[in-house]
């Protein structure tokens, strides 16, 4: 283990700053520029230059100018600066004195702290309570702002005021519209789109939303028969008033319906001798709408329908008694199939009437028997009660699951935290038997540290890293499950050592090694420090895929990435799905979490590892602001984005998943998984996929 000695040693280590003598030289005499170059302060203890649009150091004690922030070259800092273009308030005066504790600033009252990283002083620190500025002021770049009044800096640092096609002034930390340019109005009388309605088109038509009552029909036909008004409503940027909608003018009179149409007093112009007329206005006659042969079995009887006054057709079918579902133990004939109290399965879905399916044979509200029963899950947006509970359309993905639980965690509580809520030995879908937390082998059932499983309402303190269904989500690492503000804290390497294999039905495809995850990169051993969630599932009856959402986090990434220390996360499916022509087959090593190139969630995930600090080969488009409180920057350690696993299955059987992670030949700088969001979909997939 020499050599992971000597890796901890170099992530520690720190380079001394090395630039005062160079930025002295750079220093111009005073005065601010918009060319992000930095500006000479004064003589010492005078006011100095204006601070330079977008640049970092302003003169000594100068005025600021627009993005100018604090800063001197020489001397003590002068007086505070005034508000340059474009802003309100001065930064705080500037020095170049250097610093290592704060007494060194004490001869520098306007940049009063010392920044032990940069080694100078400032006048405030973000994030540093004792290094913030006075009462109304506001801490960018290291200056002092009045962000309540700074067009700039409105509200907060670098949010400038900008409105369209208007002029703009910041008032108690909110962007005010001032006055409209030349051309434009504010019609709809809200500050935040700007003046929206070009003059040029005629300026403000009406008031933007104002409705009022219209009608285009011939005078004389409103409110005449069918026939009445409408509304209509001035258009967002108040140019023009909107259509009339719901009026109803006159149309063509017809015998087919009894309706005065052409809206002149009186209903179906000439009949009875007019088209279209179907029976004697007034007579009766039975009827029955059921399907063949159950009219008079069971319940079912007729019922009677009656001509319209217009003799145009006949009124619904009134009194009769068609097919319902069967009430299960009342000695009645409900479905009318000449059996009482049957319990049919005549969809063969597995369920019967009696047994809850409240769709068991196709009728007027019943399109696909097979796919609606008690065993099925809800689909959103297709207006059918899927899953019979007497609810259409509901969230099929429920939360079952609330706050954060470090202590005592079971693979219950990581499932309901993804919101997999439902025991199958109800009767219909969810978990089978007892779900457990192992080794990446299978042993160990029992004996995986708590510490190294958890649920929690979000991972570090950035707002990327919040749950993305419910309040909570599951946590496995092959550390500590904890962030940097949870308990027992994850802030360095962790102290599991446990060594261990990879799941062998995992590598025994790849010669019973683990896989390779990058061209050219060593295969690496072990699966140590593993944890894993393992569980089995009953598919409801008519879903075809399901999908979890995760990230991945490693304080190996980057300085590890293509080397032997390559920690692995692999969601391990079985199922007995089979690809159609051109689908994509679950992999025979069963892993179906992986990249679009194939390769698997590990340190070497490149293409999804987007969260890091950036690095010549290494782009981390996403930054670094995920990283913020996880105790996951060692190594500089880098993450992923919200990814979305998604495979297909059969309806109805029962799988076997693992969700499982574990460090790569070494037990040393750990990494963390996060999952959420599981749901069911009666959509069809091609093959497994991760996005």
């Amino acid at each position: 283990m020499a050599h992971r000695i000597l890796r901890r040693n170099s992530v520690g280590g720190r380079r001394p700053l090395c630039l005062l003598g160079a930025l002295a030289l750079v220093l111009s005499a005073c005065g601010g520029s918009d060319d992000n170059t930095l500006n000479t302060g004064g003589a010492g203890g005078s006011d100095g230059g204006v601070g330079g649009t977008g640049g970092s150091t302003g003169g000594s004690g100068g005025t600021a100018g627009t993005g100018g922030a604090t800063g001197g070259t020489s001397g003590d800092a002068g007086a505070a600066g005034l508000g340059g273009t474009g802003g309100s308030t001065g930064g705080s005066g500037g020095s170049t004195t250097g610093c290592t504790t704060e007494d060194d600033c004490a001869a520098t009252p306007q940049t009063p702290y010392c920044n032990v990283t940069s080694g100078y002083c400032v006048a405030c620190e973000a994030g540093n309570a004792d290094h913030a500025c006075p009462s109304g002021f506001t801490c960018c770049s290291e200056a002092c702002l009045d962000t309540g009044s700074d067009p700039a800096n409105c509200g907060s640092c670098n949010n400038p005021c900008a409105l369209p096609n208007a002029s703009a002034t910041c008032s108690a930390g909110m962007c005010v519209l001032d006055t409209c340019e030349s051309g434009f109005a504010d019609c709809d009388g809200d500050a935040t789109n700007g003046c929206e309605t070009s003059t040029a088109g005629g300026g403000c038509a009406c008031t933007p939303g104002e409705t009022q009552s219209c009608y285009s029909g011939p005078a004389g036909t409103e409110d005449v028969g069918p026939c009445h008004g409408g509304t209509r409503t001035c258009n967002a940027s108040g140019s023009a008033w909107g259509g009339c909608v719901g009026e109803v003018i006159p149309a063509s009179d017809s015998c087919l319906n009894s309706v005065d149409d052409d809206c002149d007093g009186v209903m179906n112009n000439g009949y009875p001798n007019a088209t279209a007329c179907l029976c004697l206005p007034g007579e009766s006659r039975s009827c029955y709408t059921g399907p063949a042969g159950t009219e008079t079995v069971g319940t079912c009887h007729t019922g009677m329908e009656t001509c319209v006054s217009a003799g145009t057709g006949y009124t619904l079918c009134t009194g009769e008694v068609t097919p319902t579902a069967e009430v299960c133990g009342n000695g009645q004939d409900e479905d009318c199939n000449g059996v009482n109290d049957d319990s049919l399965d005549q969809d063969g879905d597995g369920w019967t009437v009696c047994q809850g399916d409240c769709c068991d044979q196709i009728g007027p509200a019943c399109g696909s028997p097979s796919l609606v029963n008690p065993g099925a899950v809800e689909v959103a947006g297709d207006n059918v009660d899927n899953n019979c509970n007497g609810q259409t359309d509901e969230n099929p993905v429920t939360a079952c699951s609330t706050g954060s639980k470090f202590a005592g965690t079971t693979a219950w509580d990581l499932l309901r935290a993804m919101e997999i809520c439902q025991d199958a030995a109800t009767g219909t879908w969810g978990v089978v038997g007892t779900p457990t937390i192992t080794r990446a082998d299978g042993s160990g059932a029992g004996t995986v540290s708590n510490d190294q499983i958890a649920v929690t309402t979000q991972f570090g303190t950035d707002a990327s890293n919040l749950p993305q269904a419910g309040p909570n989500f599951a946590m496995l690492s092959s550390g500590r499950a904890r962030d940097g503000n949870d308990p027992n804290a994850t802030t360095s390497d962790s102290y599991q050592y446990v060594a261990g294999n990879p799941p062998a039905d995992f590598v025994a495809p790849h010669g019973g090694q683990l896989p390779s995850t990058g061209a050219g990169c060593p295969n690496g051993s072990g699966a140590n420090d593993s944890a894993v969630l393992d569980v089995h599932l009953k598919v409801p009856t008519n879903a075809n895929s399901f999908s979890f959402q995760f990230r991945f986090f490693s304080q190996e990434y980057w300085t590890w990435t293509c080397t032997a220390y390559n920690d692995f996360f692999v969601a391990l499916l079985d199922s007995t799905w089979t690809p159609q022509p051109g689908g994509t087959a679950i992999p025979a090593d069963k892993n179906i979490s992986f990249d679009a190139n194939g390769n698997y969630i590990s340190v070497n995930s490149q293409q999804f590892f987007t969260v890091c600090p950036p690095k010549t080969g290494y782009p981390c488009p996403d930054g670094t602001a995920g990283l913020n409180g996880t105790g996951y920057t060692l190594g500089p350690g880098g993450g992923t984005v919200w990814l979305t696993t998604t495979s297909p299955v059969v309806p109805g059987e029962t799988v076997h998943l693992r969700f499982a992670i574990w460090d790569t030949s070494d037990e040393l700088l750990d990494s963390i998984v996060v999952i959420d969001n599981f749901q069911w979909s009666a959509t069809p997939s091609d093959g497994p996929v991760t996005e």
